[in-house]
């Protein structure tokens, strides 16, 4: 079986690049790496994790795919040369999700 190559995607918020290659989330600034292969985890009161096995990048939104209506959405914005970042998580499964933490 052959599988097929995820394009990267990237997105530029003037000294900042975001990408997603391969599956992999990585941030830099300018020539240095911050994060490469970066997580976004959803633990559970179980102690059980969760990991987003689909990432996409639409613009300067990095978009995370827990399936099951479940999803969270980091926006990207540059302000006074800082990166800021909000994040929004949503449950649209008729179930509730027993958050323990969210790490980012």
């Amino acid at each position: 079986m052959t599988r097929m190559a995820h394009p990267a995607q990237e997105s530029t918020l003037g000294p900042w690049r975001i990408s997603v290659h391969a599956g992999a989330f990585q941030l830099h600034h300018g020539p240095t790496a911050l994060w490469t292969e970066a997580e976004t985890e959803l633990e559970l009161s179980d102690g059980s994790v969760l990991r987003a096995p689909k990432k996409t990048l639409q613009g300067t939104t990095l978009i995370l795919d827990f399936g099951n209506g479940r999803s969270v959405r980091h926006e990207f914005a540059a302000d006074r040369g800082w990166l800021r970042v909000t994040t929004l998580l949503t449950n649209g499964s008729a179930h509730p999700l027993p958050l323990r933490e969210v790490r980012i």
